[in-house]
């Protein structure tokens, strides 16, 4: 776990670069308290479908955001790749309420 400002900084560049040279990195917040710096995971995807594969599935498992970046040459990052993704972007079927009695839902 990192805080976003160590994750965007020089020396995470350049230890991105050391070993990994990832394409690119997806930026997950594990918790939404902001009193917890340490609150991000960075994660390697080979594309940006990978990468957007691995952002949706992390927000689908209850974290709080994810961010998709490429990485450059040196090791540095872009700004956000598409929006900021969080649990606004997992789609919950109309019906998937618990107390729902599906014996009476005409469209199943």
């Amino acid at each position: 776990m990192n805080t976003l400002s160590f994750l965007l900084s020089d020396k995470a560049a350049g230890q991105r670069m050391s070993g990994r040279k990832p394409a690119f990195v997806v930026h997950v917040e594990t918790d939404s308290d902001m009193s917890v710096a340490d609150r991000f995971v960075e994660l390697d995807a080979d594309d940006i479908v990978h990468a957007d594969t691995i952002a949706m599935r992390w927000i689908m498992r209850g974290n709080t955001s994810a961010a998709m970046r490429r990485c450059l040459h040196d090791g540095t990052l872009t700004d956000t790749i598409g929006p900021i993704m969080d649990q606004t972007f997992v789609i919950r079927p109309l019906n998937a309420d618990a107390g729902w009695d599906q014996s009476f839902d005409t469209h199943n």
